[in-house]
């Protein structure tokens, strides 16, 4: 018996090996992201078919976001989730009890719109907010507080297991239909069998495993689960948002990139340093060249997302004698790892940590919810010959990528007819269908699912949007959608504007295929340009060419620690010309020393224009004046002479 009881326990053990074997697979083959969305359509090209998109809008909600089912990936766990469609909410500020909500408020509308007595005078008033917004200009109004960004992000973590279904998070529309965890498996398990497809969406992949094993030798089940929340922003310029090709998408469309960017589907990147991004006022968002960076704004937005222990709770991530410092050389403090982040510090300054072994999007936060499962470690130290120290560390993470930047406005809260909220039922009864041209068919007020309120007369051509909806005293009034929509209709005098802005991450661009593959894209796109880097000539004449970047060594320091190294570190062209003709200071991070994983380190440098010399010098290293910790004080450019 107890022979057997060691095989069961051996083999229990090799299940959780072998579990932890097909996560780092996943893990090698790309970063955290979406991976795939739900098929709609084929065609004779592969292109034809979707890619990985699922935004969508519902504007007669008041508090739904379009979100369709995904595929993700985060921490190289993968699992499909249901329609998601989710609901505008934030953590806790209150409590930090596990998964506790509270809503989002939208903006109010501004005090000079309301002074206005007629509903046209106010109109017009409106839209010069939005005309302001859209052209990123606060001389017109000062639209700050009216148009307020939040960014919504998907969290996901092993919770330890009971098989009672716990809906992940809230949503107007959908829900996970089934009664425990393993009867949704079934149905996942029956479709992917059938190549059926559940209705209402209603149904999700979210893996279980055998997080640890007790030491009487029985497992511990974890079960996945992810929910989508969003968190307010103070500022963010529309100057950092830009366009990230969808090649496929465009092909299946014929759409140039002007027209993908007024779609659904379009996706962008969010700017290293804003200051060095500018507003193109004619497509609506910024323009600034692609460069690899230590921390940016991201960096700095993710920071203000908690993770499950809420905004109130804070953590410090300390193990093996090691705290986890803030990722930022002004900031010489802990870090709050209860907020997600991706990268940390350790030895005062000496060390940078990504976190995860080649993820660039593994944002992680610590937590103490119990719900949460956790992972031990045991270490032992033998003291001598005879006395053996042993410790251990439990951690507790989840794990979050960003989803979108949606930015609320005035229009959720406008109601210039003042129109009664009401429920479902009560507005459409009696047969009640929206019909804007006859009140006895017009909704009866509005409600959460009929949420019109904004005067048709705001936009342009409302043909087939508009409803007629009546007001208390039974007057008829023709009104538009008032909830989130991805691009709002063309609004007269001021065009198309944009109120979601997906950022979200794709699991694929981790892939050394599809670093390639993005790469040739650029140059595809910009062959003119980036001719000089085609092993043959793509096109005749003269033309502006992309200059590579300049390459530059620290003078070799002898300080002992670390000991005699050196560093390399790269600056673009357009900076270095930046420094060179404007004094415009450049940031950049060197490469690591060599060395053992204490003397490993490297640097953040500020290089400027000397005052005296006008040559570039080091302004700051690790936010010492004129030298690093270490000795360095100069750099020399590095070159390639050919023979």
């Amino acid at each position: 018996l107890q022979k057997m009881e060691q095989i069961m326990k051996d083999l229990t053990k090799q299940l959780v090996t072998q579990q932890f074997y097909v996560e780092e697979r996943i893990r090698s083959d790309g970063d955290s992201g979406i991976k795939q969305v739900r098929r709609i359509s084929t065609g004779t090209d592969t292109y034809n078919s979707e890619t990985t998109s699922a935004v969508h809008s519902h504007p007669n909600y008041k508090d739904v976001i379009g979100f369709g089912e995904v595929n993700v990936v985060l921490n190289g766990v993968e699992f499909r989730t249901r329609h998601n469609d989710y609901s505008l909410v934030m953590p806790s500020h209150h409590a930090n009890a596990y998964h506790v909500t509270e809503k989002i408020p939208y903006p109010q509308v501004p005090p000079s719109v309301l002074a206005k007595s007629t509903v046209p005078e106010q109109i017009a008033e409106m839209k010069e907010y939005f005309r302001a917004f859209r052209l990123q200009n606060y001389t017109i109004r000062n639209y700050g507080n009216f148009f307020k960004p939040v960014l919504c992000y998907l969290e996901g973590n092993w919770e330890w297991n009971t098989n009672h279904l716990h809906e992940p998070f809230h949503s107007e529309t959908h829900h996970l239909d089934a009664e425990s965890y393993d009867a949704l498996v079934d149905k996942v398990r029956l479709n992917s069998y059938t190549g059926m497809s559940d209705q209402h969406q209603n149904v999700a992949y979210l893996p279980k495993k055998i997080m640890d094993i007790d030491e009487n030798g029985n497992p511990r089940y974890a079960q996945w689960n992810y929910r989508i929340l969003c968190n307010p922003l103070n500022h963010v310029d529309l100057k950092v948002f830009k366009p990230i090709d969808d090649i496929a998408f465009r092909m299946s469309r014929k759409y140039n990139m002007s027209t993908y960017t007024r779609t659904d589907e379009a996706r962008f990147t969010v700017a290293a340093e804003p200051h060095r991004a500018t507003f193109n006022q004619r497509e609506g968002y910024g323009m600034f060249e692609d460069k690899a960076y230590a921390r940016g704004v991201l960096d700095n937005l993710m920071h203000q997302v908690p993770g499950a222990n809420n905004y109130r709770g804070g953590q410090q991530d300390t193990e093996f004698n090691e705290t986890a410092l803030y990722a930022d050389l002004g900031h010489e403090r802990r870090e709050n790892t209860a907020r997600y982040h991706r990268e940390y510090r350790l030895h005062h300054g000496m060390q940078f940590n990504q976190r995860g072994f080649s993820d660039n999007n593994l944002w992680v936060a610590q937590t103490h919810q119990n719900r949460v499962a956790s992972i031990t470690l045991r270490s032992c130290k033998t003291v001598g010959t005879l006395k053996t120290n042993c410790t251990s560390t439990t951690e507790k993470f989840t794990y979050a990528i960003p989803l979108e930047i949606i930015y609320l406005n005035p229009l959720h809260s406008w109601n210039p007819y003042k129109l009664e909220m009401k429920n479902e039922t009560m507005v459409a009864e009696n047969g009640r269908t929206g019909d804007a041209h006859n009140a006895h068919l017009a909704y009866n007020g509005i409600s959460p699912s009929q949420f019109y309120q904004t005067p048709s007369e705001f936009f342009g051509n409302t043909a087939g949007q508009e409803v007629g909806v009546l007001d208390p005293s039974g007057s008829i009034h023709r009104v538009m959608a008032s909830g989130i929509q991805t691009i709002l209709p063309n609004i007269p005098g001021v065009g198309v504007v944009r109120q979601r802005w997906p950022i979200y991450p794709l699991h694929r661009e981790g892939d050394s295929v599809g670093k390639e593959a993005d790469a040739l894209l650029e140059m595809m796109n910009h062959m003119s340009s980036m001719s000089t880097l085609y092993q043959a000539p793509t096109v005749q004449g003269k033309h502006d060419t992309v200059k590579p970047d300049l390459q530059f060594r620290l003078n070799p320091s002898q300080t002992d620690p670390p000991g005699p190294h050196d560093h390399e570190f790269f600056v673009s062209a357009s900076d270095w010309e930046d420094l060179i003709n404007k004094n415009v200071m450049v940031r950049v991070q060197t490469s690591p020393s060599e060395g053992s994983q204490e003397e490993s380190h490297s640097h953040y440098l500020e290089l400027a224009l000397d005052r005296h010399t006008h040559k570039p010098v080091i302004n700051k290293c690790d936010e010492q004046n004129h030298h690093c910790w270490d000795g360095h004080r100069e750099f020399e450019e590095v070159t390639y002479p050919l023979f």
